[in-house]
């Protein structure tokens, strides 16, 4: 819920002013999942079956389907081919079949990856600029038979997800942000691109934490039976940033 409302969105939960987590051990590294950065092949993958979905259904790409369609394939394509030569690339460190291996990277240990990311870049780049083109008019989809609204939000949320895909790829290309340590993961084994990620997390959660889910409650109440360290909640209190308990 504090992901999405720190990205505006929108909101999971309703407001509310008391706020108790249970497992709080837990938090911390679920706030470093949420409050990081990551892009793999399936997410890319799915980007483009929505996007092949709704030129299918004509609700996309009206005036020159052909065009949009040629974007969407140029996604596909360049994602193919950045994420096999990753995938290849990590192959050797591979372990077996089921197991999961983390290795940190630099902007200079990608380097011979650049030039397919930003092939890769530049098709979502396009394909944002293709559906910037794609929103039809509301009195089209009137005579259509759809709702004012279905179709532009539905390409609009489609256009948003290329933009975010495209910014998430270009910081976790650049890898140049201190704050955040930046790794290769790889589920499984073999050669498969959609089992490899680029993440990114954040060395300290504390002042997000703070600010986007502590600071927005009248009272939270943290419980778990393990989150004293020698009788003390100073080591949670301070990798939390909870100020005052």
């Amino acid at each position: 819920d504090a992901a999405v409302r720190q990205s505006e969105y929108g909101e999971v939960i309703p407001f509310c002013p008391t706020l108790v987590i249970d497992e709080a051990h837990q938090l911390e590294d679920v706030a470093t999942q949420y409050f990081g950065s990551s892009l793999s092949a399936y997410r890319i993958e799915d980007l483009v079956r929505d996007g092949e979905r709704l030129l299918g259904a004509g609700r996309a790409g009206r005036d020159d389907p052909e065009e949009f369609a040629r974007a969407l394939t140029r996604v596909a394509d360049r994602s193919r081919g950045f994420f096999s030569g990753l995938a290849l690339a990590r192959a050797p460190h591979g372990g077996g079949a089921g197991q999961e291996s983390r290795v940190r990277y630099t902007a200079e240990s990608l380097a011979e990856h650049f030039e397919d990311g930003m092939a890769l870049t530049g098709a979502l780049e396009g394909l944002e600029a293709t559906l910037a083109l794609a929103q039809p008019p509301a009195a089209a989809e009137s005579d259509r038979g759809l709702a004012p609204t279905d179709t532009s939000e539905a390409v609009v949320a489609l256009q948003r997800r290329t933009s975010e895909l495209r910014s998430d790829l270009r910081f976790l290309m650049r890898a140049a942000d201190p704050d955040f340590v930046y790794y290769i993961e790889t589920r499984g084994s073999g050669r498969f691109a959609t089992r490899l990620l680029l993440r990114a997390s954040p060395i300290d959660v504390s002042r997000i934490v703070r600010d986007v889910l502590f600071e927005r409650m009248r009272a939270v109440v943290l419980t778990s039976a393990t989150l004293a360290v020698d009788g003390s909640f100073d080591y949670v209190k301070g990798r939390l940033g909870v100020r005052q308990a």
